[in-house]
């Protein structure tokens, strides 16, 4: 009789399963271990953005038609009403005016037929906003979120502590800054402005035109239909 073939087998069977339930120890570690760190890394960053049903931010000023509208449903923008992520704050026909107080220290003045999202709030280090129609006056007092910026469907507008208005002037798209400095972007260029200095663009995603100086008459019309 001969028994070596079989012994040999056995041995090698009982060596295999031990190596294979060492991986599968060895696996479950892994898991546990970057599962682990999935949730803290998670928690981490829903930690520095605000929550959706935290408020980012209130209502300083309303006039006319002017609307929050939040999910289905459509809110009177009072005074000291709070404002949420996500929001979508609205205006009406003239001389509709609305007046947002965002994060550390954003001010944001709507004009007429104006629709604007509260795109992302990180408190302390960074905001978006979309604007979807009509013209804005963003103001960035000190210790405002250094990281600001505004979308739109004709440019994304980068903003160093500054104040600059944004929306129809003249029939295009303009940018003004009256003070800081704003990087304008779209898909077929880009150009920065600094104080005084304007831009133009003629459609969405077009390319802005070189910064130039302003008229006083074009600034007044501006600011006006924000204010």
């Amino acid at each position: 009789m001969i028994y070596a073939p079989s012994n040999l087998n056995a041995g090698s069977g009982c060596a295999e399963g031990s190596v294979l339930r060492r991986a599968a120890a060895d696996d479950m570690s892994r898991r546990v271990v970057l599962t682990g760190a999935c949730a803290w890394t998670t928690g981490f960053v829903l930690a520095g953005a605000a929550r959706a049903d935290a408020a980012v931010g209130r209502i300083g000023f309303s006039q006319g038609e002017a609307f929050l509208d939040r999910g289905r449903d459509r809110l009177a923008a009072q005074e000291g009403v709070d404002i949420l992520l996500r929001d979508v704050a609205t205006t009406g026909e003239e001389p509709s005016r609305l007046d947002l107080r965002l994060g550390a220290a954003t001010r944001i003045r709507l004009g007429a037929k104006a629709r604007l999202e509260i795109s992302r709030i990180v408190p302390g280090v960074a905001a978006t906003v979309t604007l979807q129609n009509g013209p804005a006056l963003i103001e960035r007092g000190s210790g405002a979120e250094p990281d600001f910026q505004l979308t739109s469907p004709f440019a994304l507008l980068a903003a160093r502590g500054t104040t600059f208005f944004a929306g129809p002037s003249k029939g295009v798209f303009g940018i003004f800054v009256r003070d800081g400095v704003v990087i304008v972007r779209t898909r077929r260029g880009s150009v920065t402005l600094k104080a005084g200095e304007g831009a133009d663009i003629k459609a969405p995603g077009a390319a802005p035109t070189p910064g130039k100086l302003w008229g006083q008459a074009r600034i007044d019309a501006a600011l006006a239909s924000v204010e």
